[in-house]
Formats: C-alpha cells, structure tokens, sequence
C-alpha cells in the first residue's frame, strides 16, 4: 500500500519564527496559546522568556496531535535561544519529536565558530560549524527591533534571524502591511497592531499576526491554502485541553478531473496543474517530470517512467552525499543494511536498495510524523517519509547521490476516499547514463518488479541538511486544498493509452 505524506507538518516551519516574535521584558514571563487546526483545538505553543543580569533565555514548546487515516500522531517541537544581555549568542537548542523517538541539536556559540551536537536513533555526532553568514539579530534584538519599528509608525519591517529549528541558516522575516487596529480580548478591546508576516523559511506562506502595543501577541493566523492553523493568546488549562485531533489527509487529497486505470502501470502521463487564484509556484523538471509553465496559475507538466534528468553540477555537491542528523548513513545499523544491497551498476545497486527498504520497514503506519533513517532502521516502520529518508541512505552508503521528494501520488483507495491524488514522498539518486549524471527516481513504497510509475507528480526536493527539514516541506503548502489537476493522457506499459 502507497503510504502519503503528511503535508500539515509544512505549516510548522511557518510557526518557527512568528509565534513568539514580539514580548515584553519582565525577568520571567510566559505565555501560553491554544491553537486550533482546521477548526478544532488540537495543540498548544508555551513560550517563556527568562531575563538575568547577563543572559536572556527564550524557551518555545509546541505539541500537536491529529490524526493521519485513522492513525494519531503526535508532533512536539521544542526550541531554546540563550543570548548575552548585550545581544551576543550563547547557545541555542532544538527538539524535534516526529517519530518515536525525539532528535535533538544543540549549538554552542564561540568567536571562530559553531560546536554542534546531534542526537538521534541513539546516535550522537559532534561537529564544528562556521558562524551563521551575514548580519542577524539574537531573538530579544528581534523583539527590539520590530517593537521600534511598530512604534514609529513604520509600514514594513524586514530583519534576519535565526530559529534553532532551522538550523545555521539565517532566515529573513518580513512583516508588512503593519497597521494599527483593535483587538477584543478577553471582553476587552485593546490597542494591537496587525502585520502580514512572511520568512523563507516557508516561502509562499503568510501569516496574519496581532501584536499588542506593547509586542505581545495576541492572535497569529496561518492559512495554507484550504487550511488555517490559528493560534491565540490563552491560558495554561484552556491552551492543554485539547480534545480535537483533525483528520488531515483526506482534507488534502487532489481528486482528478478523471480516474486512472492500473495507475501502478502508467508509464507516461501529462497532467494539467492549477490553483483557482494567486499564482501557482513553480514546479520542478526533475527526474522522471517535465514542467512547463502556461500562466501564473497553470503549469503543464509530463512524467515519462525512468527517465533522468541530467545534473551534472549535483555530482560535486556534497549536500547529497553528507551525513546528517536524518541521513545517518554511516550509522552502524545502517552499515548492516546497505552491505545487504546487491548489484554490478549503480542502477542495479539503487533498485536492489529500492527492493531491501520495501521489505525491511515491516509495518507500515501513519503513526509516524517523520523519522530519521537510523529511528526507521531500528524500529523497521513508518509510511513513505520513512521508506524514503532510509532508502536516500543506502544510496549514499553505496556511494551514490541522493535526495528525497515530494510530491503527490494518485492512488485507486485510500482512507475512504477513491481516485485521488496524495501526498507522498520517494527518493532520487544521481546516476551516470551514459557518462552524464541524471537524478533518476525509486519509490521504497513500491514492491518488487513494481518499477517508479508516471503518476508521482514531484513538487519540491531535499537533500535534507541540518536545519533543512521545515523548509523543505513547505513548498507542499500551495497545493493544500487549492490545486486542481486534470489528466491530459496517460500511456500504460502494454502501450494501451487512455483520454
């Protein structure tokens, strides 16, 4: 069975650097935010900002659960930034619990350099980084900041900073659109500010966001297409009562204009791409797909089965063979595995790991947000997340380039619903054909002699770095509840076409 991705986890990297972007600065404060996803209250965030003579600390804990056809999942992200009191950086941590064990880094700020210190699956790695690029402000220079800037009167505020979450990487957060308003708050109205926030770290995603005058928020808004995700200033009993758990799958199934026969034997496809306003993002010409843009919200685009796409430049990037917190790859568990994996050339060597992944992830769930490839290894379960992220590892482990991608995959049956297209994700691997580097794609959902067919339709990749997970989700957040495909044709094995 075809295991779909979860896409409401993209909305998390959205979150990272807006739900406690602006506080006020007594010597401990805290506050706590229930938050309602597609209408029911299924979470919370708790954020607390601890102020001494010399350090200020910025603690956030988020926890989600909803439900992914039938099965719970639990989603807890927890984040801590540690600043001198002049603005230096300390330290900072993140916790991300997507599986069923959490995966930790932790940073330690020097004046050459980054300590960094990776735990997950049982795995400890340490390792020195350079200093995060450029100009960015800690967090409390952030709240400075945007505080002075709402103050003054100014229409749009743009600041980069770092969310442990995110890893290293500076990300660019912009507010606009910033304008005085009220806000009814517990019976009240108050003086606010409203602003559209934006960060790369989620490109294409807005948030609505309401400050009080003094910068505490009051109430944050995220649509994502057919989705809101709202949080709203609470307190700790309303904010941890959660009883709701969303369904979110079948909200975000895509259903064709026309059903697809044998849709595991489609060996060529064209499909019309749209969203019913605003402008549809571009879509990847990468392995098996060919895309080509007809307007702002329209894209055209061809999967022909085993096709690559030649990359040559992917070759001597080492993103796509380095180790990470969720490719372990030289894992000694992992190690196991890929000695398992057979063949003379490298696309023997890639099908016979495509083959081993299949058969060594054992049950297949939803109940697994996202695991690493050493979590997977070990506990031998999980959906398509966790048959891609292991199989990228193999491939690594015999030498072979590799990434993971998302996108969508129609499917006869799934959760109740029938002739749909869902979220799903498979890995690529970068193959010499005939001298020239091409990224070719295997699925590990698929079983033996079931070769990559023509209705995976590829949105976004990732090599996924540290720090790169959120982000690389969140180019699935156009598509929820907003895209429309339509089936221009589609050729099975046996030649026989149909429309």
């Amino acid at each position: 069975m075809i295991h779909i991705v979860r896409p409401a986890l993209a909305l998390l990297a959205a979150l990272a650097c807006f739900t406690g972007a602006l506080r006020a600065e007594p010597e401990v404060q805290e506050r706590w935010y229930t938050m309602f996803l597609a209408g029911e209250h299924a979470g919370w965030l708790h954020t607390v900002n601890t102020r001494t003579p010399d350090r200020v600390t910025n603690l956030s804990h988020f926890e989600m659960t909803m439900k992914r056809a039938g099965a719970d999942l639990r989603v807890l992200i927890e984040t801590e930034f540690v600043e001198t009191a002049k603005g230096e950086p300390v330290s900072m941590r993140a916790v991300t619990d997507l599986g069923q064990s959490p995966a930790t880094a932790s940073y330690e700020f020097g004046p050459e350099g980054v300590r960094v210190t990776t735990r997950a699956g049982g795995d400890e790695r340490v390792s020195e980084q350079p200093l995060p690029p450029g100009e960015w402000l800690t967090p409390a220079e952030v709240e400075e900041f945007l505080t002075a800037r709402f103050r003054a009167g100014a229409a749009e505020a743009v600041v980069y900073s770092i969310d442990p979450s995110s890893g290293l990487k500076p990300l660019k957060i912009t507010h606009r659109d910033i304008r005085r308003t009220q806000f009814e708050f517990e019976g009240k109205s108050v003086d606010a500010y409203s602003a559209l926030v934006e960060t790369d770290a989620a490109p294409g995603v807005t948030s609505e966001t309401i400050y009080a005058a003094d910068g505490e928020m009051l109430r944050s808004t995220t649509s994502m297409g057919g989705l809101n995700l709202v949080m709203v200033l609470s307190t700790r009993e309303a904010a941890t009562s959660a009883t709701g758990m969303p369904e979110m799958m079948t909200s975000f199934s895509v259903h064709p204009d026309n059903p697809i026969a044998d849709p595991r034997d489609v060996r060529v496809a064209r499909y019309r791409i749209s969203v019913p306003e605003g402008t549809l993002a571009d879509i990847p010409s990468a392995g098996a797909q060919r895309a080509t843009r007809i307007d702002e919200r329209t894209c055209e685009v061809e999967v022909v089965s085993g096709r690559g796409s030649p990359d040559p430049s992917a070759a001597d990037d080492p993103a796509f063979t380095a180790v990470s917190s969720m490719i372990r790859w030289d894992d000694p568990e992992i190690a196991k595995l890929v000695a398992r994996v057979k063949g003379n050339t490298p696309l023997e060597i890639a099908e016979s790991a495509r083959e081993l992944v299949y058969r060594h992830i054992k049950n297949k769930h939803m109940g697994v947000g996202f695991a690493s490839a050493s979590e997977v290894c070990r506990s031998r379960q999980g959906d398509c997340t966790e048959h891609g992220v292991l199989l990228a590892a193999l491939l690594r482990g015999k030498g072979i380039p590799s990434r993971v991608v998302t996108g969508l995959i129609y499917v006869e049956e799934f959760g109740g619903d029938a002739d749909i297209f869902g979220y799903h994700m498979w890995a690529q691997g970068l193959i010499d054909v005939d001298g020239v580097p091409q990224w070719i794609d295997f699925d590990g959902t698929l079983p033996r002699r079931m070769p990559f067919d023509a209705t995976h339709i590829a949105i976004a990749s990732a090599s996924l770095a540290d720090g790169e997970l959120f982000t690389s989700l969140s180019s699935v957040t156009q598509f929820l509840g907003r895209a429309a495909i339509e089936v221009l044709s589609v050729e099975h094995s046996a030649a026989e076409s149909s429309r």
